[in-house]
């Protein structure tokens, strides 16, 4: 029982192994770089804006 479940490991390991290789080699599609390309544009927007509240905030302390 216990070889037979170490074969069957091992035989999913590689395969696993050789399956994400291949994803791995495939370029991206379009559709997903670009909506990577709008996520990052949304994360630096709101970075932004909490950066622009921070200073906002430190400024009505400082100037209290």
């Amino acid at each position: 029982m216990l070889a037979a479940t170490a074969a069957n490991r091992e035989y999913w390991e590689a395969r696993n192994r050789e399956r994400l290789a291949m994803i791995a080699a495939t370029p991206p599609s379009p559709a997903r770089t670009a909506l990577y390309a709008k996520l990052a544009e949304q994360r630096a927007r709101r970075l932004r804006e909490e950066a622009g509240t921070c200073r906002e905030a430190q400024t009505r302390l400082t100037d209290s």
